[in-house]
């Protein structure tokens, strides 16, 4: 295949676009869309090498594995070696024993699968996992596990004398996976986002251009690139990490790299800019640049309790990137593709054993805890101290039947509840907490969470879409089978689902509680809680590590801008009769700090939900408002 310096050009493109996203600089707030412009251009030069040897009759499954894993593998186990290396002296335990999977699922090419696995509508480890980045070379591996076998087949029901078969072949891949995937996109991002099946169109659309003629004619030569080139920026400029993604919207960059990268019969400006040396330099150095920078990125926001660098250091951790990019291509990346200098055998006989001290490494750090003994004895927390044991008893995962059994009474036992906690996993330590009040006064209350179903009717979540009906069927049971409940206590997220639902949320909710006040209950909406950039509970915890005895906080002005940002949601409520949002800021806040601390434990247990302790001072404010009997309770009620 003749060398096409543009196509570096526009992996040049795509591997600027990621890191731009990555560090927050400059307006590519849809910077991701550099992956899927990657996997365009695989599909097509891999494509185009399977597709000479099968048609000549010289194809070979062993030599095709050799080429991808000496491209692959030499890099990418430096880079997880290093970093499992550089993690040592900054991961506390608990990370570090999720490094180390993370580690042995990239050199296993399954990292993709374990991230699915690991997604969750909090996920934190989303953008702290110095290795999430694997992902997209593990669905690489696996589409081309499959490729060579379809293509051979289709070459073969063709008899060998058309590429007509390869064509209907690839385009009903195309199409399908396609189709799948803007379905699967909107019942479950996550799979539509890491599963090989739902992104296999994007690098088959790479694998299409190999048999569709050269574009032909000066004007379209010119035309065409350019037009691609334009989509895939403003893509990036426009698409955030909300959008619903890949489904139909992934369809922008790869079409605008189908543009670029469709062969062409005459050359074009945007051709030439893309050859232009410094585009193709970085090209060449984007596998080792797109390794790099992530595991860069991650450690030095856990060292800095989640904060993302200024411009400055960004540049610092850039020049970082591009001077280890630089020696790994040149000393490795390079050398393991040459087989003049490093033959086949040579290079699994160095690569073997290199895999087996990382992947003993990494079996090593999980099995010793994260290794807890490189910290101070005081550092470690006990989380199961800071959630509630009713997580495992009571709260739902998933929307299943009603519990109605009695370990989801809480409070004096024998009595009958005359209140429910009604919520999404926000309202888990808020019911523990809650029913010690009930206790001493012998009452008691019933508990109802669903993990990522808030408390408000017609709405869903992603691939929560049972949550809508559901919460019909959970507001029904309140109204209709709890004639000794007079009070009802809402517990939700509600940044994250205002964030995600805007209006749909907020007139939801109050939807919700005219139901519930209209059917004679009383209703307290537990107002928002601040949230932290990372898990408190690991950044107190490095705090203690690295001898600092202030704990994390955000100004109070900050917070104030946070509630006001959410004013839609809340303000209607607090003029229903019968409903009061109670306002538990106070717990976190004093007029100049909000603290996520207090006498050294956490109050919240990850980044958002309140811990125990938090819990514990939320379910003050809300009983005092119970006890009130509908009466505001001073300044608690509505006043931010």
């Amino acid at each position: 295949m003749k060398y096409r310096a543009d196509v570096d050009g526009l992996r040049a493109i795509a591997v600027s676009l990621v890191v731009l996203y990555h560090f927050h600089l400059g307006p590519v707030v849809g910077g991701y869309i550099g992956v899927d412009v990657f996997f365009v251009i695989s599909g097509y030069l891999i494509t185009n090498v399977l597709w000479r040897e099968i048609s000549d009759g010289d194809f070979s499954i062993a030599r095709f594995c050799e080429r991808r894993a000496r491209r692959i593998f030499p890099p990418l186990i430096l880079v997880v070696a290093a970093t499992l290396l550089a993690a040592w002296f900054i991961l506390l335990p608990s990370d570090y024993v999720s490094l180390s999977k993370q580690s042995l699922s990239a050199l296993f090419g399954v990292s993709n699968f374990y991230f699915w696995s690991e997604a969750d509508y909090f996920a934190r480890t989303s953008n702290l996992s110095p290795l999430l980045h694997t992902w997209s070379l593990s669905v690489e591996e696996q589409f081309y596990l499959a490729w060579p076998l379809i293509l051979m087949a289709a070459w073969r029901a063709c008899n060998s004398t058309s590429i007509r078969a390869i064509k209907i072949t690839v385009s009903t891949i195309i199409v399908t996976s396609l189709m799948w995937s803007i379905v699967k996109v909107v019942s479950s991002p996550a799979t539509a986002f890491y599963v090989p099946i739902f992104r296999a169109w994007e690098l088959a659309i790479g694998g299409l251009l190999v048999f569709v003629s050269p574009i032909r004619g000066r004007l379209l030569s010119e035309v065409a690139p350019l037009v691609g080139l334009v989509v895939i920026v403003t893509t990036a400029l426009l698409i955030t990490s909300d959008n619903l993604f890949p489904g139909a919207l992934a369809l922008l960059p790869c079409v605008g790299a189908a543009l670029i990268v469709w062969p062409r019969l005459e050359g074009s400006s945007t051709a030439r800019l893309l050859s232009s040396a410094p585009m193709v330099w970085v090209g060449r150095l984007s596998y080792s640049i797109y390794l790099w920078h992530w595991p860069l990125l991650v450690l030095y926001r856990h060292e800095n309790y989640g904060d993302y660098p200024d411009l400055g250091m960004s540049l610092v951790l850039i020049g970082a990137t591009s001077l280890f990019s630089f020696l790994t291509w040149l000393l490795v990346e390079r050398t393991a593709r040459d087989r003049l200098k490093v033959s086949w055998r040579r290079l699994v006989l160095i690569s073997a054993p290199a895999i087996c001290a990382v992947g003993i490494a990494a079996i090593s750090v999980i099995a010793a805890g994260g290794f807890a003994g490189r910290l101070p004895s005081d550092v470690v927390l006990d989380m199961d101290q800071l959630r509630s044991p009713i997580r495992e008893t009571c709260h739902l995962r998933r929307l299943t039947e009603l519990p109605r059994n009695e370990n989801c009474i809480l409070g004096y036992p024998a009595t009958v509840p005359d209140t429910i906690v009604w919520g999404d996993s926000h309202g888990v330590e808020l019911s523990d907490a809650l029913a010690d009040r009930f206790k001493g006064d012998k009452r008691s209350l019933i508990t109802l969470t669903i993990s990522a179903c808030p408390p408000v009717v017609g709405y869903s979540l992603g691939d929560r879409s049972g949550c809508a009906e559901g919460n019909e069927r959970i507001i029904d049971h309140i109204l209709h089978e709890l004639p000794s409940v007079h009070t009802v206590v809402l517990a939700s997220y509600h940044f994250f689902h205002y964030r995600r639902a805007g209006d749909q949320y907020g007139s939801g909710l109050t939807k919700t509680v005219l139901r519930l006040v209209s059917g004679g209950k009383r209703v307290l909406v537990v107002g928002p809680i601040p949230e932290f950039s990372d898990s408190v509970p690991l950044v107190l915890a490095r705090m203690a590590w690295r001898g600092i005895d202030r704990g994390p906080a955000i100004e109070r002005a900050d917070w104030d801008e946070q509630v006001t940002s959410i004013s839609p949601v809340l303000d209607p409520i607090s003029k229903i009769s019968g409903a009061e949002v109670v306002n538990v800021s106070s717990v976190f806040c004093d007029l100049q700090l909000c603290k996520f601390s207090k006498n050294g434990r956490p109050l919240l247990f990850d980044s958002n939900h309140p811990s125990m302790d938090a819990a514990a001072l939320i379910a003050d404010r809300v009983y005092k408002s119970i006890l009130l009997d509908g009466q505001p309770a001073s300044t608690i009620a509505t006043k931010r």
